[in-house]
């Protein structure tokens, strides 16, 4: 890639050599120190390439061994200003366009904003705007740090933030405060609570930070059930010895079922695209917006889709500038009922099924198994999946919970034993 960047930058030609000595016109080249590739040889000559620089050398050399020598192709830099050199108004204009892209990049025109949950990004873009940093600002001038510690001192909740300015883009990661159990212990009504499970599951893991493990692996535990014991006990003359009440917290993991239904019927209503297709464009410069569409809201189609497409012109990612373009197309399209076969209407099924699981399920869970069955009827099939997976189980409890006893274990030892 270098090389042809560095042979495109100094130029070069492709030719070709006629008569009947090209391995004496080759050999003599090479030893000259004369750089040659992309030799062919062909019926009656040779072709290759060469540096421009080097063609009056090589001349002499088809001269002196009797061969002809022709210039095919050009490429490269010198041959394109050779070209456009007289052309004053095409030059002028590439540099004003040069210089404009050169000025322009010296502004910052896209902020982008991350991490923040409760705090607004209008919150965030209002307070920075107010110490220099918003759209349009001249971005050599702007001191990071000094931005970072106006945003920790003027807005509340922040507890780690980072501004980084890259080319016309600024980017503001933001880390909001969390509530440690020290502060809800003093901030909260209650200074002491148990961990109380939230849902039905089979417990693989569980790490208690404060407070006393009620299960242990293995154990089934329903809703409410104790997890975490706020009761905290020391040894003394090999007797459990109650010390109090602390404010219960850890980390508790386990198996838990879900289960999903998708019906697809024989009967469906399909979308059929017609090639009546209406296109306009949204352009905005700086804070301008310039609107191309004539059709305004009368369009012909009665059903139709709208695809909006977004660009932000610049070069590259880091040089973006204030010019975006959204392009709207409305296409139209027929309702039509279609009858489809009972193979059909399974695999749209399991597609439905399978997309089902993806926007409900929770991202942060570790499936470990899925069993997918088919039900089929006289209107359609239905398909429904079991997924069991790894979860975090536990909720805060101030108040006495519902088994004091933790869950039941899986060898029967328990009572009302369950094998989830």
């Amino acid at each position: 890639m270098f090389l042809k960047t560095a042979r495109r930058v100094k130029g070069y030609i492709e030719a070709e050599a006629r008569g009947f000595t090209p391995e004496r016109f080759i050999n003599l080249a090479i030893r000259n120190g004369i750089k040659l590739w992309d030799v062919k040889r062909q019926t009656s000559h040779v072709i290759f390439k060469a540096y421009a620089s080097d063609f009056f050398i090589l001349h002499g050399f088809a001269r002196k061994t009797g061969m002809k020598l022709k210039i095919t192709k050009k490429y490269g830099c010198p041959f394109f200003l050779n070209r456009y050199k007289k052309r004053y108004a095409f030059i002028c204009g590439g540099a004003i366009f040069a210089l404009m892209l050169l000025f322009m990049s010296s502004f910052i025109w896209l902020i982008e904003v991350d991490g923040n949950v409760s705090i607004s990004d209008s919150r965030i873009l209002y307070v920075l705007s107010e110490h220099g940093l918003k759209i349009g600002a001249f971005r050599y001038p702007l001191n990071t740090d000094e931005l970072e510690n106006c945003l920790k001192d003027e807005i509340d909740g922040i507890s780690w933030l980072r501004i980084k300015i890259d080319g016309t883009r600024a980017s503001v990661t933001v880390a909001e405060q969390t509530e440690s159990g020290a502060e809800d212990m003093s901030e909260k009504p209650y200074t002491a609570c148990d961990i109380i499970s939230d849902k039905q599951a089979v417990i693989t893991d569980i790490i208690a930070n404060t407070g006393s493990p009620a299960v242990k692996p293995g154990d089934v535990v329903n809703e409410g059930d104790l997890l975490i014991s706020g009761d905290v006990t020391y040894l003394s003359d090999g007797e459990e010895v109650p010390f109090g009440r602390v404010y219960a917290s850890g980390t508790v993991k386990g198996r838990v079922k879900r289960s999903f239904a998708y019906t697809m019927p024989y009967t469906v209503n399909m979308k059929r695209y017609t090639q009546k297709k209406r296109t306009y464009y949204n352009i905005k410069i700086f804070n301008s917006n310039f609107n191309t569409n004539f059709l305004k809201n009368d369009v012909s189609f009665e059903k139709y889709d709208i695809i909006r497409e977004i660009k932000q012109l610049g070069l590259g990612d880091k040089f973006v500038l204030p010019v975006i373009i959204e392009k709207v197309s409305l296409r139209e399209y027929l309702s039509e009922r279609l009858d489809i076969s009972p193979e059909e209407a399974k695999k749209l099924a399991a597609a439905g099924i399978n997309r089902q699981i993806i926007e409900q399920y929770p991202t942060e869970y570790d499936i470990i198994s899925k069993n997918v069955t088919f039900t089929q009827d006289k209107s359609g099939i239905t398909a429904r999946a079991d997924i069991t997976a790894i979860e975090s189980l536990g909720r805060e409890s101030f108040t006495a919970p519902i088994n004091t006893e933790g869950g039941n274990t899986l060898n029967g030892a328990g009572e009302n034993t369950d094998t989830q």
